[in-house]
């Protein structure tokens, strides 16, 4: 039933890439987009899947549709950046998640643009942003847990022994 369904086998196809199959995730997602091939949510995987099995310059095209339907989507954005993050591009993927965080103001997206300052090797820009973020949005714990993180990586020891007692106050 669900290979007619395509919202169903892009479902799927999530949980095949979690799984570690992007082979099957990639044959699930373009049964999909038989079926819908405007689906904003296939379009976004597809790019992610085919990077993860290695196809750059089908990643690249896929990125390429996606933008080309959805140029003002913030899934474009998301996908752009995720895809940058995982080429190690970190300058293009902080950038896109800055622009995302802009839009959508949430631990999440706050979370996902300190780990990419982490990831570029910048742990003092990522203690720094969460410093300033969690003052704002003080009932978040987790991240006032990556807070408390970055700055033990930052090497600001004592910041991060007080965000740590915070924590489990």
């Amino acid at each position: 039933l669900a290979e007619f369904d395509p919202r169903s086998l892009t479902s799927v196809a999530r949980l095949q890439l979690a799984a570690g199959d992007p082979n099957g995730a990639s044959y699930s997602l373009y049964k999909a987009l038989q079926g819908n091939p405007d689906d904003l949510g296939a379009l976004s995987l597809v790019v992610l899947v085919e990077a993860s099995r290695g196809e750059a310059d089908k990643a690249d095209t896929a990125l390429k549709t996606l933008s080309a339907k959805y140029p003002n989507a913030l899934e474009t954005t998301r996908v752009s950046a995720d895809l940058a993050m995982s080429r190690k591009q970190f300058s293009s993927a902080i950038a896109g998640y800055q622009k995302i965080l802009k839009l959508q103001d949430t631990p999440a997206n706050a979370l996902v643009l300190a780990d990419a300052y982490m990831a570029s090797g910048d742990a003092s820009k990522a203690a720094g942003f969460l410093e300033v973020w969690s003052k704002n949005h003080a009932d978040s714990a987790s991240v006032r847990r990556a807070l408390a993180e970055s700055q033990f990586r930052a090497g600001r020891l004592e910041a991060a022994r007080q965000s740590y007692q915070r924590l489990v106050a």
